[in-house]
């Protein structure tokens, strides 16, 4: 099936032919693994030729720039704890992925004359298209968002940990180039071998003029906020567990928490004992539309990652103009400087993630930080900025 009706700038006028790029995503459950997809599809079919997007379970909703043509492969995975028991939903999920491999190869073979490039947008699971794809003789590349093995074992243990390492370094190992949303991630553990492969790939603020300033962060409640996944890399349980001493110091404060994820029973447990619980609005996974409306009513949003790329949330509470107080993970500090963009968080600890909130809604400088954050995001994050970069790699892989 196709889809059309561009909102992007697909040509370079003047320039070399562009290659024709296949990109695979990994049809993941989470609905975010599209809104992620569209943006990389959006700034690639804009230095590129055509681009067959290959994935599965692929929204109906998105209109595709003009050179996109969408491949799905009919295969949607579940979420683990979807389905009971356990072990039959591991066996279902991975006869998934296993077939969900099998049919993006054998759309590679078919498009084969097609193409120049194969990118492996999200995830690991691609060892069987990356394996054609080196047969077939084209360029590889492979996303690193983030490291993925500490993921996995902070979110199902050392065996999974160790199988996604093993899966994410064979990846690397036949990819020509590997994408990471900022050079800082070399020094993950899973890319140090591969580290002359990597190109800067960060993405940009889409739609810009959602994520603007229209109530100034000193006229704000105080309001601080947690918005994103419930799984261990996010953070989510440290949070909660600095509510308490926050509000020892200060009572008046209220918080708004926004996500869901794998820890959706243990987040809701700590939320209905706690009694202080009456100072949280709690949400479930919101629309992303009404993203922009949350992060503008929130004095300081708080990102307590252990691991990430370059998220596009604080990217989008920085176009908003809302105060970010974020770990030193990935990409983050990209970001975030201290005390010009953004406050950074040196310890994930709930003590010190309680100090750090506090001190950052008595900073003085809070107004003058909300401007830096959004000039800093106005120049370096906008699309024209993340074609610059897709252009490069283009330049560096395909001469």
């Amino acid at each position: 099936m196709k889809f059309s009706m561009s909102t992007f700038p697909t040509k370079f006028a003047g320039k070399k032919p562009e290659p024709n790029i296949a990109i695979l995503v990994f049809p993941f459950a989470a609905p975010n693994v599209f809104d992620f997809s569209y943006k990389t599809v959006s700034v690639f079919s804009s230095v590129a030729g055509r681009i067959y997007f290959i994935s599965g379970g692929i929204p109906r909703h998105f209109k595709w720039p003009e050179n996109v043509e969408v491949h799905d492969i009919g295969i949607r995975l579940h979420y683990l704890n979807a389905r009971q028991p356990a072990w039959l939903s591991a066996v279902l999920w991975l006869r998934k992925a296993l077939f969900a491999q099998i049919l993006m190869g054998l759309k590679l073979i078919r498009l084969s004359r097609e193409i120049d490039m194969v990118y492996c947008a999200m995830g690991v699971y691609y060892q069987f298209p990356i394996l054609l794809a080196k047969l077939l003789g084209k360029r590889i590349l492979t996303a690193a968002l983030g490291d993925y093995s500490r993921k996995a074992k902070m979110n199902y243990g050392n065996f999974i940990a160790l199988l996604t390492r093993y899966l994410a370094r064979f990846n690397y190992h036949f990819s020509d180039g590997i994408i990471v949303e900022s050079l800082r991630l070399s020094g993950c553990k899973d890319l140090l071998p591969y580290r002359s492969k990597l190109l800067n790939g960060a993405l940009f603020l889409e739609h810009p003029e959602f994520y603007r300033n229209s109530h100034p962060v000193e006229e704000r409640q105080d309001l601080v906020g947690f918005i994103g996944r419930f799984v261990a890399e996010k953070g989510i349980l440290d949070f909660l567990d600095a509510i308490p001493p926050i509000l020892d110091k200060n009572p008046a404060l209220r918080f708004l928490i926004v996500g869901a994820g794998i820890l959706d029973a243990q987040v809701g447990k700590i939320l209905s004992d706690a009694p202080w619980a009456e100072r949280v609005t709690r949400l479930a996974w919101v629309d992303h539309a009404e993203i922009p409306g949350y992060l503008s009513s929130l004095k300081l949003l708080v990102v307590p990652s252990y691991d990430e790329g370059l998220p596009n949330l604080i990217l989008e509470a920085m176009g908003c103009g809302t105060p970010v107080l974020a770990s030193t993970a990935g990409g983050i500090p990209d970001l975030i400087s201290h005390h010009n963009t953004g406050f950074v968080l040196e310890s994930i600890c709930p003590q010190e993630i309680a100090a750090a909130v506090l001190a950052a809604l008595r900073c003085p400088s809070l107004p003058e930080i909300s401007r830096n954050a959004m000039v800093h995001i106005e120049q370096n994050y906008t699309f024209a900025a993340a074609r610059r970069r897709f252009r490069a790699i283009l330049d560096e892989l395909l001469p």
